[in-house]
């Protein structure tokens, strides 16, 4: 998603920069994709809140009929914000505390997963305490191999989510004693931007072989839950994940299946929908290499610092022969930059596009350094601008000091 350069030079003018520009539309082609890749297996999409919360891309989601997928007390509290139901919020999550799942509980979350004996003690006590019945989602590793960043491989042996398969029998046996928070479906979340589509019908095959078996132990199954982890091209020699062989293959594997089947994407619905556009404030060249420092950096941005992750920059209305930058940002950190491209020759104030930053940008950025966080746009179909989140004053820094 790119709108031209005049219009983004305008937007620049009236917003400032670092901005951070969505685009309505490619957010909804990227869901019709999904919704069309997952209906052959009746699959029930929520949208994975942390990828990007702004409430007016949670308000776009849940007019499109998507349920939520969040994993803290504030996320759920947006999503309410939002206008969702509810009982169409799942909370996730490895480390809930007593007041977020009581407080969940007693606004009418029904949907938790756990990962340990002792959340699931927490779920009982919520809803106890609330006097509701809670369905719990067991979360088991499926010990896939993902072809993803470690940080990202959340699924195998030594990762801090889930049950071990190993682990299971005696999990079990205590989740009989359930009456508040019972047993009602499996989640088997594995990894984030998996651009393969084995993997995903790997852990597919294994969570109905198990969601099936300890249905046939008693337990009144509903819901099996996949996770998300669909990815995106970052880079040029990426190549796009198979959408059509990870829909036949969804289709033979849940062919009779009796149980609600979920997905909870969020980096495939908004990546490609945002952009990062910033302004370039030196240009310094010498024995250490050519650096091009812009006024975005690791806190409008931290995923090429966390992950080593790439995203792409292309300098706007600048031509000619291209010399190899280092593009940087202005925080005081050496691992506050983009990366090595190769660039025309950059001038100060010129305008620049860091792409595929509508996920996980804003929503982990920071004001670290005393920076306050940028602005959020929303450009609509037919063109028009929407501000969806204001730049955040200087003030914001300290107003709550004491």
């Amino acid at each position: 998603m790119r709108p031209s350069p005049l219009k983004l030079e305008k937007l620049a003018r009236l917003y400032s920069t670092p901005l951070y520009v969505h685009c309505q539309k490619t957010i909804l082609q990227s869901l019709r994709q999904l919704k069309q890749a997952f209906r052959p297996c009746g699959g029930e999409i929520y949208y994975a809140v942390k990828a990007n919360p702004r409430l007016g891309i949670l308000r776009l989601l849940r007019k499109e009929g998507l349920g939520a997928e969040a994993v803290s007390w504030g996320e759920v509290q947006l999503c309410l914000k939002a206008g969702f139901s509810p009982r169409r919020i799942i909370f996730n999550g490895n480390g809930k505390t007593e007041a977020e799942v009581l407080a969940c509980a007693r606004a009418g979350v029904v949907w938790f997963n756990f990962d340990s004996l002792d959340q699931w003690e927490l779920l009982e006590w919520a809803g106890k305490k609330a006097q509701k019945s809670l369905k719990a989602l067991l979360r088991v590793k499926p010990e896939v191999p993902s072809p993803t960043h470690p940080h990202l491989a959340v699924g195998e042996k030594g990762s801090k989510f889930g049950f071990l398969r190993s682990e299971l029998p005696g999990a079990l046996r205590a989740l009989k004693k359930a009456r508040f928070a019972t047993l009602a479906g499996l989640h088997s979340h594995f990894g984030s931007q998996i651009l393969s589509a084995e993997p995903f019908l790997q852990s597919a095959r294994f969570g109905r072989r198990l969601f099936e078996k300890i249905r046939s132990q008693g337990f009144a199954m509903e819901m099996l839950d996949l996770g998300g982890g669909y990815g995106v091209p970052y880079e040029k020699t990426d190549r796009p994940l198979n959408l059509k062989k990870l829909s036949q293959g969804y289709q033979k594997i849940f062919q009779g299946f009796s149980g609600r089947v979920v997905f909870e994407p969020g980096r495939f619905l908004v990546a490609r929908a945002g952009i990062l556009l910033t302004r370039t404030l030196s240009i310094k060249k010498g024995p250490s290499g050519n650096f091009l420092v812009v006024d975005a950096g690791m806190t409008e941005n931290l995923r090429p610092a966390l992950y080593g992750a790439r995203h792409e920059v292309v300098l706007l209305n600048r031509r000619g022969r291209k010399s190899r930058f280092r593009v940087v940002g202005p925080v005081c950190e050496n691992s506050d930059s983009f990366g090595d491209f190769q660039l025309p020759e950059p001038k100060r104030k010129n305008l620049a596009v860091i792409s595929n930053c509508g996920a996980y940008a804003s929503s982990m950025g920071s004001t670290y350094n005393g920076r306050p966080r940028p602005a959020e746009v929303l450009i609509e179909p037919k063109g028009a601008v929407r501000l969806i989140r204001r730049r955040d004053a200087t003030a914001s820094l300290w107003q709550n000091e004491i």
